[in-house]
């Protein structure tokens, strides 16, 4: 059968807009393969035209890769290369396989591809005391999870959460990942969250211990003027922040607390 031929699952394209598919799952996000055609979900296709046709279906994963969820799961191509490619294309696709198919090396480029992945690995639904340690490899996943997408961390296993330079990793990625720390008690929460609002000011909205130091709030202002908001009143007075946060964004003055005549100064200064 032509790639090019109107199948059972595929509509020709009119002025190449795009077809609706009634039916097909609200899912599936359908796009145009070949230039000229729709597919809808590859469960609809027969084995025989899967069979003849292994290329086109690797091409159709490397543009979506979660359309593997649509294949049988007994089809006798869907080996380590298919699976790889389908989940270099979008990660997430690593949640319609088995914990027998998410061998290492396609768990890595699952999260190489989309950190958040990592909530989908069956390494991660294992009870960590159980296992006494993570392996090597486990902690190679979560640490490519981590510096891919810092949110990542929420996903790792409570032992990552607390350890500083694994959150550390993380915060470098996005500083509001320090949201995801567990150790708010240890003698690094103040180096950890001046890492925070360095990389990302709206840190401080996290920060509950440090929202009355001022050297702390000047990093996160000097990154986004908005996080004024999260300070403690009386450092939402101080002029030397107002202004700072104010120069970042102006629309920080709507947190000073600040008289309405220093706000207008301000205004009037930095117009």
């Amino acid at each position: 059968m032509s790639k090019r031929q109107t199948i059972q699952c595929a509509m020709d394209i009119n002025e190449g807009n795009k077809a609706l598919l009634t039916g097909a799952p609200l899912r599936i996000q359908h796009e145009v393969v070949e230039g000229n055609m729709v597919l809808r979900p590859l469960a609809c296709v027969s084995k025989d035209f899967l069979d003849d046709n292994v290329n086109f279906v690797r091409k159709i994963k490397s543009k979506n890769g979660l359309w593997i969820g649509d294949l049988p799961k007994d089809w006798k191509y869907l080996d380590e290369k298919l699976m790889t490619v389908a989940v270099k294309s979008n990660g997430e696709a690593i949640k319609d396989l088995s914990k027998g198919q998410q061998t290492f090396g396609i768990k890595l480029e699952a999260v190489k591809q989309n950190g958040l992945a990592l909530r989908h690995l069956s390494m991660m639904h294992e009870n960590m005391h159980r296992m006494g340690h993570s392996s090597i490899e486990n902690t190679a996943i979560i640490i490519e999870a981590i510096k891919n997408n810092g949110d990542a961390l929420a996903f790792a296993w409570n032992l990552f959460r607390r350890n500083i330079e694994y959150t550390k990793m993380a915060v470098l990625e996005n500083g509001e990942a320090v949201r995801h720390f567990l150790g708010e008690n240890c003698n690094c929460y103040f180096s950890l969250f001046d890492v925070a609002v360095s990389n990302n000011g709206q840190a401080l909205k996290y920060a509950h211990r440090l929202q009355g130091n001022k050297g702390v709030v000047l990093k996160a202002v000097k990154d986004d003027g908005l996080a004024l908001q999260y300070a403690h009143k009386h450092l939402r007075k101080d002029l030397q922040l107002i202004i700072t946060a104010a120069k970042q964004n102006i629309n920080a003055l709507n947190y000073a607390l600040a008289s309405q005549e220093q706000i207008s100064l301000i205004r009037a200064m930095l117009a």
